[in-house]
């Protein structure tokens, strides 16, 4: 049974900035990869066949097309992820028996050379 091929249409402005994404080497591994999965799927490539040449999955082929189907290029950006905030993001919680050490009562507490009786050798 041949595989069905899912051809998406893309608009001009949407392919120049696609293919700047996919030569931008400072761009993230996930932009690059998303913008190579719709590019391909616009030559009339089945999901196998991007999949094998993008280096991904067949299910992350159906994934993009599909949000690039239905938002255009907003629907490539990452969506938030469910949860709290990630751990150390807020203020630090005060741990019990932790404080700042008590204030030396010394009239110097810095060693300088006027303090120092003897000379260091």
């Amino acid at each position: 049974m041949p595989n069905r091929v899912r051809v998406l249409t893309v608009s001009d402005e949407d392919r120049v900035e696609l293919r700047r994404r996919v030569r931008d080497r400072g761009a993230p591994a996930r932009v690059v990869e998303r913008a190579r999965i719709v590019l391909l799927s616009t030559e009339g490539l089945t999901g196998p066949q991007v999949a094998a040449r993008v280096g991904c999955t067949e299910p992350t082929v159906v994934l993009w097309r599909r949000r690039f189907a239905e938002g255009g290029l907003a629907g490539l950006e990452d969506r938030p992820r469910p949860g709290g905030p990630g751990i150390g993001t807020g203020d630090p919680i005060p741990i019990p028996g932790q404080h700042d050490p008590p204030p030396l009562d010394l009239p110097n507490h810095r060693l300088t050379a006027a303090t120092v009786e003897s000379p260091v050798r």
